[in-house]
């Protein structure tokens, strides 16, 4: 007769399970949900849980489990019975296995092995087009669409984009023309306590009213005829902390005339 390795006052893990032979109490660890057991089902479940994947014939079972009873063979198979429904009580499904003319085995259970699965099955072989599964078989056709499909992904990608860079775009243009119509001043002066830059032409009066009334005290400012058939200036702030602000906008110049 095969005799228990295991020390029978110790409790027995088996996956996410544990069976304690003391309290013969059958416990899911994960959440300490448990189902009461008969002495002998949690001798049962200890024996084969000494060697998982294993089986133990009945006959060993009987002499091992049922220590100083007689009992039938009906008797281990109302047991491997209740054995079976508590773990299917605890979400666990064919822990207890039969083997023909062996016995029964134990496979370690484990409470997640019975959660809907999550992932997403990968289609079968069968229903990817071959065009897709086998890039060199591809069509023309269908590259053309493929590279068509990615530039259209991009496109918003493109657009944003462009959107946020075409006012950085736009100043940074604004700044270079400003800077090169600078090398062209060959003079400064001051109107109140503001440096002008300007071509050392007489400025209209407009252009120095605006030069005065701008909020900064002490801004330095740069003001140059816009030329063609107008006698319209450009006001330029630098800004120490914004860069050039254009001022134009704010002054009454009049229509052009030719």
């Amino acid at each position: 007769m095969r005799k228990f390795m295991h020390d029978m006052t110790t409790p027995v893990l088996l996956g996410d399970f544990k069976i304690d032979p003391v309290t013969q109490v059958l416990i899911r660890t994960t959440d300490n949900r448990s189902v009461k057991l008969s002495r002998s089902e949690s001798l049962i479940i200890c024996m084969l849980a000494e060697q998982p994947n294993v089986a133990v014939s009945r006959d060993t079972l009987l002499e091992a489990c049922w220590t100083g009873k007689v009992v039938t063979n009906s008797s281990l198979t109302v047991a491997i019975k209740h054995i079976r429904s508590a773990f299917s009580e605890l979400g666990a499904e064919d822990v207890i296995v039969t083997e023909p003319k062996k016995g029964y085995l134990i496979r370690f259970p484990s409470a997640e092995s019975n959660l809907p699965e999550q992932a997403e099955t990968p289609p079968a072989q069968d229903e990817i087009p071959a065009a897709i599964s086998n890039p060199d078989s591809a069509t023309p056709l269908l590259r053309m669409q493929v590279g068509k499909s990615n530039v259209l992904n991009l496109l918003p990608l493109i657009t944003t984009l462009s959107k946020r860079y075409l006012v950085t775009a736009v100043a940074f243009f604004v700044t270079v023309l400003t800077l090169y119509q600078m090398t062209l001043f060959v003079e400064s002066t001051r109107v109140d306590k503001h440096e002008i830059l300007f071509d050392g032409q007489h400025m209209p009066p407009a252009i120095v009213e605006a030069i005065r009334a701008y909020p900064d005290p002490k801004a330095k400012m740069i003001a140059y005829p816009l030329g063609g058939i107008c006698g319209k200036y450009q006001l330029i702030a630098i800004d120490q902390q914004s860069g050039f602000i254009d001022v134009t906008s704010t002054i009454e110049q009049g229509e052009c005339h030719g």
